[in-house]
């Protein structure tokens, strides 16, 4: 949902962990990931003039608490859990990553809920939780990975999404243009593609 913007500057490293109880713990970090995320959202269908006014809500804190908690206890590693990237001590960004979700083939994970703070895009946040996320996967034994977006021709950041996704990381679909199409009807927003692209994860390690 938040490909990196360009940036020439020198940013300071960022510490990518996951989610855990103690996080959930932290109401002001909640809130702020819950911001996060709804605000990157947003601003991938904002401009689109088949949906209502307003702010479009993605999740809740309700559900970024449930993500963390699921990761109490790691000896029995969690299916889903939720990657949280720090810079100088402040959260900048998350993504979430599923070891098995029931809508893929076996052994193909999946990541998705990828957020970065505006000021922070295009300074590697992006780049290093989808490294966190695929290193997850493979060690929970994925072999491959899913991702999952909207796409409308025409539409700026549906582009900036489809160049980071397609084109930077080599993400390819498994679906027919025609699929994706009446899929975008059902769930989407008038004339969109809900576009389903898989990777290999073994040129990953």
């Amino acid at each position: 949902m938040a490909p990196p913007a360009p940036s020439t500057s020198v940013a300071p490293p960022v510490t990518v962990v996951i989610g855990s109880s103690a996080h959930a713990d932290d109401s002001e970090l909640v809130e702020e990931v819950v911001r996060l995320i709804n605000a990157a959202y947003h601003n991938s269908i904002k401009d689109l003039q088949t949906l209502p006014e307003g702010k479009h809500v993605r999740i809740t804190a309700l559900e970024v608490c449930s993500r963390f908690q699921a990761s109490r206890e790691m000896r029995n590693r969690p299916n889903r859990v939720l990657h949280l990237a720090f810079r100088q001590g402040k959260v900048v960004g998350c993504c979430s990553s599923t070891l098995q979700p029931p809508w893929t083939q076996a052994k193909c994970g999946h990541w998705g809920l990828l957020a970065v703070a505006t000021a922070a895009q295009g300074t590697g946040v992006a780049s290093e939780l989808v490294r966190a996320a695929e290193q997850s996967l493979q060690l929970g034994g994925c072999t491959h990975v899913q991702i999952e977006y909207e796409y409308n021709s025409g539409h700026a950041y549906s582009q900036r999404l489809m160049d980071w996704y397609e084109v930077k990381l080599g993400f390819r679909s498994n679906s027919p243009w025609l699929v994706n199409r009446l899929i975008g009807l059902v769930i989407g927003r008038g004339g969109s593609e809900f576009r389903r692209c898989q990777r290999d994860l073994q040129r990953q390690s």
